[in-house]
């Protein structure tokens, strides 16, 4: 049948046309040879407009005897996902390397003002350590904002020790009344006042101790209120 639109002869018992998609079982209804379209009186066949692709689809035209390979291919076909998994692999890399930097941070902080924070008894070891040697700048390590009167205290304890003397092998019971006060008291060791004094075995009956008064998240020796020659 020849197509009263386009003149495109089509296979018999085709429902559209090969070449505009025209509806032929509509047009062959009222279809008339082409000798007998200008006789007058002969109805014509309706005007059909040509074919436009949807919206949004590939402009490039298939005819209807190539929809049978078309289509396949087409449903077959996976949308474009490259770029959404980009964009998917972006956001999980972004994921992980803020999570590395918040742990590093975090372990940076822990270490600061934690694990790099000494004890209460590694203050007071390292007190008594620099009073042993009489290094008063080492000791003001240990002060917290030393006064004219921790100043003068300093001075008068290395004075009390002399050549050759110190303490040794202390040991140390603390304990904490709140997270701001601490006593460290000391229960081992030796003292020796150097010159020609006698060594002097120290236990928790000599009732010596160093107070400590939490600062910023630091721990201090208050030498107000402490005692540490037996």
């Amino acid at each position: 049948m020849r197509c009263p639109q386009c003149g495109k002869e089509n296979p018999d018992g085709a429902r559209y046309c090969d070449s505009c998609l025209s509806n032929l079982e509509i047009l062959r209804k009222d279809y008339r040879p082409p000798e007998e379209q200008g006789m007058q009186g002969a109805p014509q066949p309706p005007t059909m407009p040509y074919y436009q692709p949807p919206q949004g689809t590939s402009s490039t035209y298939h005819s209807p005897s190539e929809w049978r390979e078309v289509a396949p291919r087409q449903a077959a076909r996976r949308p474009p996902t490259k770029a959404g998994r980009r964009i998917g692999g972006i956001k999980l890399d972004w994921a992980i390397y803020g999570s590395i930097t918040v742990a590093i941070v975090l372990t940076l902080i822990l270490m600061v003002l934690v694990w790099g924070n000494p004890t209460p008894a590694e203050v007071a070891n390292g007190f008594m350590s620099a009073l042993s040697r009489k290094d008063v700048q080492a000791m003001r390590k240990y002060i917290y904002s030393p006064t004219p009167a921790d100043e003068a205290k300093m001075n008068e304890m290395v004075g009390r020790i002399g050549e050759g003397g110190g303490f040794s092998g202390l040991k140390y019971r603390v304990t904490e009344t709140d997270q701001y006060y601490a006593v460290a008291y000391i229960i081992g060791g030796t003292y020796n006042p150097g010159g020609a004094g006698f060594t002097t075995e120290i236990d928790e009956d000599k009732r010596l101790s160093l107070s400590l008064e939490n600062h910023e998240g630091h721990w201090y020796v208050n030498l107000t209120s402490s005692r540490v020659f037996p």
